[in-house]
């Protein structure tokens, strides 16, 4: 029985409901240390003291830190706020300027909702525009600014959210702010000029000479006087393409008659002036300029493709058939000249050929719809409607804003006898 008075295990037993009596705890000998106590009592108070004196150093420090780099802002902010700017509604010139910047610049084949919107933006608020540009176009960067710029990032206390804007970044905005500008960007070119001939940096004379191209033929820049005479021939090729680009064909057209004047014998200049009139729906003017380009150099690949498209455009298909093959020749890795060869010979019902180039620029470029619509028409025409249904829904996962890929594949559906759905593509190909 456990718990009686005099059993074996009397007296090593707790009593009910307490605790152990010290008696049974195992001892353990503290080992006397003697005057050795104090000495570390002294020591762990040393060493406290200097955790502290360094945390104060540390929070020091930091503060001395933090205080530098909200310096560094104020002044930074100083060197680059920008003078208060027109707007468009409600939102200043910067604003259209970055989210231009961002969807890039606008080309004849821009259809970006962005970026019409940002163009439509910036030429609203017009000549108002041209000080803040220009401004932008003299912007260069000092070396207290590129210290203090150093200065914030290389700190990692704070983290301030703000754009810091280079020079360099300053000239690429306003390059495009320009480009939207356009003619109406006419008055600056005095300004421009100046900025060319006394620019602070490379960067800032380059990015004024591409604004002085882009606005060609404004009045006072028509002629780069600016320039010696021996480099405006490749001024004026440099300013037509770039007018090229910007959908102005007309002023492309004059920019490269002028190179002519000056050397008739260039046969880039007459190349581009023929890809101009083609824009410009003159093909008998373009095929002309085409030759004479050709003449004067018989191995630009380039100039027997653009030969080839202008007489397929004029239904002269065998024509456009041996100069097609001679830029095929040239470069065997030109998708283009594959395609377009192969609609020429399937206007010359050379079905088998035709289908052949169509498969080796789908090859070539398998990311390109016109490819993939083109080889659907020449199966259509033998019949094979399957793959060509195949093909045209490819184009359609392609390029889905083009009426035409929908027109292509309704057709096909329609030889399908899918009525309903050929009906579909037909809607579809109206509302685009």
């Amino acid at each position: 029985m456990v718990g009686g008075g005099g059993g074996p295990l009397a007296g090593l037993l707790p009593p009910a409901g307490g605790v152990p009596p010290s008696s049974l705890w195992p001892k353990h000998p503290v080992p006397d240390t003697g005057g050795d106590r104090n000495k570390l009592d002294l020591m762990d108070e040393e060493h406290v003291g200097e955790i502290k004196i360094s945390e104060r150093s540390w929070k020091k420090s930091s503060i001395i830190r933090i205080l530098l780099s909200v310096i560094a802002v104020a002044v930074l902010l100083c060197l680059t706020w920008p003078p208060k700017e027109p707007s468009y509604k409600g939102k200043s010139l910067s604003y259209w300027l970055e989210h231009n910047e961002v969807a890039g610049a606008v080309t004849a084949a821009t259809n970006d909702p962005t970026k019409l919107e940002c163009r439509e933006a910036i030429r609203h608020i017009g000549t108002n525009a041209i000080p803040s540009l220009l401004r932008m176009l003299r912007a260069k960067d000092s070396a207290l600014k590129m210290h203090v710029i150093d200065l914030i990032e290389s700190q990692d206390f704070v983290n301030f959210r703000f754009p810091i804007s280079t020079a360099e970044r300053e000239h690429a905005r306003a390059v495009l702010g320009f480009f939207c500008l356009d003619d109406l960007a006419t008055s600056a070119v005095p300004a421009l000029v100046d900025i060319y001939s006394s620019a602070s940096s490379a960067d800032s004379k380059a990015s004024a000479d591409s604004v002085l191209k882009a606005i060609y033929p404004a009045s006072g820049g028509a002629i780069p006087y600016w320039l010696p005479e021996q480099q405006r021939v490749q001024w004026y090729l440099e300013a037509g393409e770039i007018k090229l680009q910007l959908g102005s064909h007309s002023n492309a057209v004059l920019a490269f008659s002028e190179a002519i004047k000056l050397n008739p014998t260039n046969a880039p200049a007459f190349l581009n002036r023929g890809s101009a009139k083609f824009e410009l729906k003159d093909v008998e003017g373009a095929l002309r300029d085409i030759n004479r380009a050709i003449q004067l150099d018989s191995s630009n690949e380039a100039a027997f493709y653009s030969k080839g498209v202008c007489e397929f455009v004029l239904k002269d298909f065998k024509s456009a058939d041996a100069d097609l093959t001679t830029a095929v020749n040239f470069d065997t890795n030109d998708a283009r000249a594959y395609n377009a060869r192969g609609l020429t010979r399937a206007n010359l019902r050379k079905l088998d050929e035709a289908l052949a180039d169509f498969n080796e620029s789908a090859r070539l470029s398998g990311e390109d719809a016109s490819f993939y619509r083109s080889r659907a028409i020449v199966e259509t025409l033998q019949k094979e409607y399957e793959l060509a249904l195949a093909d045209a829904t490819k184009a359609v996962e392609l390029d889905g804003k083009n009426p035409t890929v929908y027109v292509v594949r309704g057709r096909i559906k329609n030889a399908l006898k899918e009525y309903a759905s050929a009906l579909l593509d037909f809607e579809r190909a109206i509302r685009t």
